[in-house]
């Protein structure tokens, strides 16, 4: 992303935006199926042209005091490392970097309001998976590391992760070998395959792959 800083604007804010604005900069590449139900402007752009109109627009509403308008630069950088947990568990040989990414984030904005929770990657993995299994009729399991990213944060609004220590996270290697391990999954799962959406259902919500506690 280079040394641009950028800034999301609120999709709901009662300043008024100028029809010359600037345009913005998207901030990833939205795909046919969603570009047709993204708004007008998108989400994101450039902070300096952001700031500007945010000033702009909030002095065309009036005459202000003047210690309102006495305000301190936006900085450059800002770290909010204090309020990230631990990061001691490796995704190993699983393509879980977004799952790791999103609960992160989540932890964090535990951490802002001094509620220091430690969640579960693992559970967060599966739920994901298991609601794409039903979504698209089958093939989709934990042992496969795509179908995720942007989409996390549509998760974590409707879904509750429970703690790392009820579900703990398990390497590729071993999740394999209890999905082969359970007789229903018929051998359709091996070597990371998609199977049928029974048999990733049989893998799925095994217990000793997502425990009682999860």
């Amino acid at each position: 992303m280079g040394d641009a800083h950028f800034e999301a604007v609120p999709l709901r804010s009662p300043l008024a935006i100028a029809d010359d604005a600037p345009p913005l900069v998207p901030a990833f590449d939205s795909g046919p199926s969603l570009a047709a139900h993204l708004p007008a402007r998108p989400l994101v752009e450039l902070l300096e042209s952001f700031e500007e109109r945010l000033v702009q627009a909030y002095l065309r509403e009036g005459p202000k005091p003047a210690a309102l308008l006495r305000r301190r630069p936006i900085p450059s950088r800002v770290s909010h490392r204090q309020f990230q947990t631990t990061l001691d568990v490796s995704q190993g040989a699983r393509g879980s970097c977004w799952a790791f990414a999103g609960v992160a984030a989540l932890e964090a904005a535990y951490a802002r309001l001094n509620v220091h929770v430690d969640l579960s990657e693992q559970y967060l993995f599966h739920l994901s998976k298991a609601h794409e299994n039903h979504r698209t009729g089958g093939g989709v399991n934990s042992l496969m590391g795509f179908q995720g990213g942007a989409d996390i944060v549509q998760h974590l609004k409707y879904w509750a992760v429970p703690l790392s220590a009820h579900v703990p996270y398990t390497d590729q290697t071993e999740l394999q070998r209890l999905a082969d391990a359970i007789p229903n999954t018929g051998g359709g799962l091996a070597n990371s395959a998609g199977g049928t959406r029974e048999q990733a259902d049989w893998f799925e919500f095994d217990l000793r792959h997502i425990p009682l506690l999860g």
